[in-house]
């Protein structure tokens, strides 16, 4: 089916409180799917979700946000007037298909917002944002996007035996936002060639840390109890360089959280060979450390943890 036939038969697609019912059942879904001016079109309101349901959390920058702000202060958003064109096309589209309803939505009371207080470009070409209500798996994916528990990025390195961290030899697979109410993550891909976009994948509570364990080369087989060793043989560590000839992948997980008014970086980088597991560590990534699977387990829940708290997602 057409991009474009598939965006017909998705008109409106499921409604929010639909869609996190199926995430709950199933663990995880694929979500509609929408085109970069689609998701750049319409913004959160920063003060609708409660400030549990947010705080603390990373505010996302978008596009509109500097326009809405200029227009709360009732000055001109002229740096975002050559795209307000592309983007009040693409709201008109997202109203059509029933993402986004003219207006703020009720006041409700339930733990879980399915229907969101944002503002979008004006379909009618004025360059003033509008207030709206944002809905079904739009929703879903902006509300993620804009105030994010954590977000990790998953990366492979174009060179295993030069996996340093630090630079950027490396091409980004995938991108997690993680909410806290409800607990879930929000996978997206990077556009391909064309520059379209895949439709993101939402994860419901542990499939979410699944997915970190997974990208970090580890088979969901091995996160089973009886092949999941506490203990592998000791060995020596060894140069990356010198391990790198039996890597089958190696992979570099990077977690962004707010840390006060600052984001706190956190990194691992592993490697993988059927098996066989690699944490490769020092500032470059140069000694490669055999590890079994629940020593991996453990770094990925320390990478995480809330800066300075005791839980985690």
């Amino acid at each position: 089916m057409s991009r474009l036939g598939w965006r017909a038969a998705a008109k409106r697609g499921l409604p929010a409180a639909d869609r996190w019912a199926q995430a709950v059942r199933d663990g995880q879904v694929r979500l509609d799917g929408f085109t970069q001016a689609e998701l750049d079109c319409v913004t959160l309101d920063p003060e609708f979700l409660p400030a549990d349901a947010r705080s603390p959390a990373l505010q996302a920058v978008g596009p509109l946000l500097p326009v809405l702000a200029a227009q709360r202060a009732g000055r001109e958003p002229l740096p975002m007037v050559p795209a307000m064109a592309a983007f009040s096309h693409a709201a008109a589209g997202l109203e059509r298909h029933g993402y986004l309803r003219p207006g703020w939505p009720a006041k409700s009371d339930t733990p879980v917002q399915f229907e969101l207080a944002g503002w979008s470009a004006d379909p009618a070409g004025s360059k003033e944002l509008r207030p709206v209500t944002i809905l079904g798996d739009l929703g879903i994916v902006t509300r993620a996007r804009a105030q994010p528990s954590f977000v990790v990025e998953v990366a492979q390195p174009y060179d295993n035996a030069r996996p340093d961290p630090g630079t950027d030899s490396w091409r980004l697979v995938a991108r997690m936002y993680a909410t806290q109410q409800p607990s879930a993550g929000v996978v997206e891909f990077p556009p391909e060639p064309d520059g379209s976009l895949s439709p993101c994948s939402l994860l419901w509570q542990e499939r979410a840390v699944w997915a970190l364990w997974a990208w970090s080369g580890i088979d969901l087989d091995e996160m089973r109890y009886e092949s999941n060793p506490a203990f592998v043989e000791p060995v020596p560590d060894v140069p990356t360089a010198e391990a790198a000839r039996e890597f089958a992948s190696v992979r570099r997980l990077r977690v962004a959280q707010p840390d006060g008014q600052e984001v706190s970086i956190r990194t691992l980088v592993t490697a993988a060979a059927d098996r066989t597991h690699w944490i490769l560590d020092g500032d470059h990534a140069e000694c490669a450390v055999r590890v079994a699977v629940n020593q991996i387990g453990e770094r990925i829940q320390s990478l995480i943890q809330p800066v300075g708290g005791t839980g985690g997602d």
